[in-house]
């Protein structure tokens, strides 16, 4: 007698049978097609396009270069953060300085220098992602403080995540 695989439980089964006697799968229907494959995937690349163009649009718009100076000559900030729409240019005196900050795990990168403002503004001066910058934020302390002849504040600031990284240690 010949028999036949069965396409749901792969039993052999008499090819006269018109259902399957382990799992009861009806032979007399045709396999389905799926007509909406290639609706299916005109959606997947649409939808792909689509998130495509969002990246592109957000890099293009969101994502900034930002640069900074430090002008001890004149006793200047210089910060310019770059868009694809516009160049922001943001000059702080020392005189406007409050403080500067050694940050450990900031927004940026692992390690940044900072200048704060007087009126609590805060702007990256350098940031590296695995390099200490403690020696130049003291530095820059130290020589703000020197060209406007009053101490500038020094502080050392460990974001949440790092100070919960030092606990596990």
């Amino acid at each position: 007698m010949e028999t036949m695989t069965c396409p749901s439980c792969n039993e052999d089964v008499p090819v006269v049978a018109t259902r399957c006697k382990h799992c009861f799968h009806d032979f007399t229907k045709e396999a389905s097609t799926s007509k909406n494959s290639m609706l299916g995937l005109v959606t997947l690349i649409a939808t792909m396009l689509v998130m495509g163009a969002g990246v592109f649009w957000y890099v293009n718009n969101h994502i900034s270069a930002s640069n900074a100076l430090d002008n001890y000559e004149t006793q200047q900030f210089l910060f310019a953060h770059k868009t694809a729409n516009e160049t922001d240019v943001i000059t702080v005196s020392f005189s406007d300085v409050s403080r500067i900050e050694y940050v450990q795990g900031g927004e940026t990168a692992e390690f940044e220098v900072v200048v704060v403002t007087n009126a609590e503004t805060r702007h990256v001066l350098q940031s590296s992602p695995d390099k200490s910058l403690r020696e130049r934020a003291e530095k820059v302390a130290l020589k703000v403080g020197n060209a406007r002849g009053n101490p500038c504040q020094y502080k050392e600031v460990k974001t949440r995540k790092n100070l919960l990284d030092d606990i596990e240690k």
